[in-house]
């Protein structure tokens, strides 16, 4: 609403609130109340009962008074459902004028028939002025802190409104973000580990593509940090549960934090139980877990410090202890240090700052899990602690999961790769042609269609945001397709959404991966796809 129609509307809203609607069909009552009030500056307006009835549907009056009179048998009940069928904002005061025919008094039913609960303000007759007066100006006073209500909600639904809606904004800029953003991170990241095995043996490029590695990576987290808090804040990350061996999620979370570790030559200790744990919970998250709380000490923690990570276990719960000898944590922080955007003080320099949302995200996961999470320090410069817990499942073998991790080396297949980023995908074209296997590239749907005509390839690695057939129509497309019924089909694609992933699956995609795709997944896939074949 408009700055002039907001006002509009209140100044309507005030008329509504002093407005006194005046029901009595006998004598002169009505005339004589009006004059009364007009000289005392209310404004009134006499009405019969059916056009009473109708004003209280709209709820615009600050008052109403009504003749006992004016209530025969049935007008009492159609008048009580009127007052209670007001917005929950809304109770309209009820003035009832008694009838001076009855002798005692006021009948004690009459304010219960009226179904007010005994709230209704009963004058007996004569009136008398000042009483009259009065009695009109402290029911009109009520009325309008009802309508500074009825306001103030409003006010807030709008609010509200304005809310939710500049969170789809944000959430829909932060994902076209993030996918414009994986783009051009994919060529650099393929680069960098082409010019490590292009040239194994020369000490500078391989510090160039290590360096390379790095900053991609570290793009490529703080991408996915902005995108967590968007997903967690609106419960939009879904869990791919499965049983996993605790012992082979904390080797993944060392493996993502190993680049800071190795950079700022910190001393890392692996403490691991003897007995195989097992627990549920979905694997990519709990490596970002542990992961997130490795990186966070590291950043904390000075150069050639100590980092340890325990596994244990009690009765019920598998726990992960992450502790390290850096700056601690100050107390004045410590209430605040799993918010969004919470950061202790770092220097200015912010050499391997971040956001600010990694330990957010990481209780965000911990709770999905039905886990817990919490930070302990000595204080500033004594180290910091921090203790996830999730729930323990039976025993299982240790070795399942690591077994299942390692594959075996991928047979040669006939690959395609369809992506209109032509750096990108021949990047990606050369990584897997050092593997050994055969590559085609396509830059639009059209011509993937025709170049696997003649390939007629093993697995299909393709962009969703393609020109012509987007990456869902082609997929479909080739599932439809006598070379489509043993295809391995993988979506590569800046899109990470949940419901990104479900309409993946809805397309015929096998997997759905996140550019920069990582080219050892993608040979992992391909590898167990293969020698599930055969």
């Amino acid at each position: 609403m408009s700055n002039p129609d907001r006002k509009s509307a209140e100044l309507t809203a005030a008329c509504d609130s002093e407005r006194v609607l005046i029901v009595a069909p006998t004598g002169r009552d009505a005339p004589v109340v009006a004059d009364v009030l007009a000289g005392a500056g209310v404004a009134t307006h006499p009405c019969l009962f059916a056009e009473m009835l109708r004003e209280l549907k709209g709820q615009a009056m600050g008052a109403l008074i009504v003749a006992e009179e004016a209530l025969p048998d049935g007008a009492a009940s159609q008048l009580a459902q009127a007052l209670r069928g007001q917005p929950s904002w809304s109770d309209i005061p009820l003035i009832v004028l008694l009838s001076q025919r009855r002798p005692g008094g006021a009948d004690p039913a009459l304010p219960a028939g009226l179904g007010v609960g005994g709230l209704a303000l009963l004058l007996e007759r004569p009136l008398r002025k000042t009483s009259l007066i009065s009695t009109v100006k402290m029911a009109l006073r009520a009325r309008r802190r009802q309508y500074d209500v009825r306001d103030h909600l409003n006010e807030q639904v709008r609010i509200g409104s304005e809310l939710a809606r500049a969170a789809r904004s944000k959430d829909e800029f932060l994902a076209m973000l993030a996918h414009e953003l994986r783009n051009p991170l994919g060529p650099i990241r393929y680069a960098g580990a082409l010019l490590q095995q292009l040239a194994p043996n020369d000490p500078s490029l391989r510090q160039l593509s290590e360096m390379i590695g790095r900053q991609t990576t570290h793009m490529t987290r703080l991408l996915d940090g902005l995108l967590d808090v968007s997903r967690i804040t609106r419960g939009k990350i879904v869990l791919e549960s499965r049983l996993l061996d605790p012992i082979a999620i904390a080797h993944d979370a060392v493996e993502i934090a190993r680049p800071l570790m190795e950079l700022r030559e910190h001393e890392l200790q692996l403490i691991l139980p003897p007995n195989p744990l097992q627990l549920n919970g979905d694997a990519t998250r709990l490596a970002q877990v542990l992961g997130n709380l490795l990186i966070n000490s590291g950043k904390y923690t000075p150069a050639r410090g100590k980092i340890t990570l325990t596994l244990e276990a009690t009765a019920e719960h598998v726990v992960y202890r992450v502790r390290d000898n850096g700056i601690g944590i100050d107390a004045e922080l410590m209430p605040h240090i799993f918010d969004f955007f919470s950061q202790a003080e770092r220097p200015l320099d912010r050499t391997d700052g971040g956001l600010g949302v990694g330990l957010a995200v990481v209780k965000g996961i911990v709770e999905l899990h039905k886990g817990s999470v919490a930070a302990s320090s000595d204080g500033t410069g004594k180290g910091a602690e921090f203790v996830v817990r999730l729930p323990r499942q039976g025993a299982t073998s240790a070795h399942e999961h690591a077994a299942e991790r390692s594959g075996r080396p991928a047979l040669p297949q006939r690959i395609l790769i369809v992506d209109d980023n032509a750096d990108l995908a021949e990047s990606m074209a050369m990584l897997l042609r050092l593997e050994g296997h055969q590559v085609r590239v396509a830059l639009d749907s059209s011509s993937a269609l025709e170049l696997a005509g003649d390939f007629q390839p093993n697995a299909a690695l393709l962009d969703i945001g393609l020109p012509g057939l987007n990456g869902y129509e082609l997929a479909r497309e080739f599932r439809s397709r006598q070379d489509g019924r043993g295809l391995l089909l993988i979506a590569a694609t800046g899109y990470g959404q949940p419901e990104d992933r479900v309409r993946a699956r809805a397309a015929g995609f096998d997997f759905h991966m996140v550019k920069p795709v990582d080219p050892q997944a993608v040979g992992a896939e391909i590898a167990r796809w293969a020698q599930e074949r055969h």
